[in-house]
């Protein structure tokens, strides 16, 4: 039995220092992950072979010792191991949304879509922080944040706090480096990491990040002139399958496939924070 993307290792191992205040319990996730691992398109009740476990294991999942935060912090001691002595670690950070607008007795759900079409559509999000050497092995998860927008509007928040999940998913970086080394963390994130608060913290660890940029921050005349003069590194062409606006809503959309041209450059420039932010 192997963790899926970790060669070798077995859930047990992975999950070894799992503490929920009872062995019994201890025992109990530990044959639940491995029968859910070993049928990962299955369902619970497929998965678990019979209905007593699978009785068994929604107990388990109702069970208040069995938090989210407990299961990670036993996948982060494995992964830490993982990853020891590696000069380059890549984390790469993104939000899935987790779509349960059939589940109409659900409640807490909310809205995992903007514009006219999210509004009947109804979930959670889900962030993770996901781990792999710099030949991109994947190594494991780093940290995770699940949140609702029906509760968030609940208890007064405001919909930028979702930015919040983006930094909270750096504060157990540090860890894989490890006291006295020179390992550097590069985090990979999308346009939506494109803000001053993830950038500068991430900067303050004396970590790296490559960001997809997507604000404006009065760059947009001289860019082009600072890549004029700088040297072309490397290049690759990629088959990309392009959406080209053809009417005046964004859903009206022509697809196609391209072949892009990608460029690697470099130029060094500062960033001033941006009103956005």
């Amino acid at each position: 039995m192997e963790v899926s993307g970790v060669h070798g290792i077995s859930t047990r191992e992975e999950f070894r220092s799992i503490r929920l205040g009872d062995r019994r319990l201890d025992k109990r996730f530990l044959r639940v992950v491995e029968s859910l691992f070993d049928s990962p398109n299955c369902s619970i009740n497929e998965a678990m072979g019979e209905w007593a476990s699978a009785k068994a294991a929604y107990r388990l999942f109702d069970h208040e010792e069995l938090t989210e935060e407990r299961v990670l912090a036993a996948h982060r001691k494995p992964l830490k191991e993982r990853v020891r002595g590696e000069k380059n670690i890549l984390v790469v950070q993104d939000t899935s949304s987790l779509t349960y607008t059939s589940h109409t007795g659900t409640m807490g759900l909310g809205s995992v879509a903007f514009g006219p079409r999210g509004k009947s559509s109804q979930g959670l999000f889900m962030h993770t922080a996901y781990v792999l050497k710099e030949d991109g092995e994947p190594q494991g998860i780093l940290d995770q944040v699940m949140w609702s927008r029906a509760e968030n509007a609940a208890v007064g928040h405001e919909m930028w706090n979702e930015n919040n999940c983006w930094l909270k998913c750096l504060r157990f970086g540090q860890e894989l480096r490890g006291e006295g080394t020179e390992a550097r963390l590069t985090y990979i994130c999308d346009r939506e990491g494109d803000f001053w608060d993830l950038m500068s913290e991430i900067e303050r660890q004396k970590n790296f990040f490559i960001i997809r940029l997507v604000e404006q921050r009065c760059l947009k005349n001289t860019l082009k002139e600072w890549f004029a003069q700088s040297p072309i590194l490397g290049e690759t062409i990629v088959e990309m399958e392009i959406c080209r606006k053809t009417g005046e809503s964004r859903y009206h959309q022509e697809r196609k496939w391209e072949e892009i041209t990608f460029c690697l450059q470099i130029v060094k420039m500062d960033l001033k924070r941006t009103s956005y932010n």
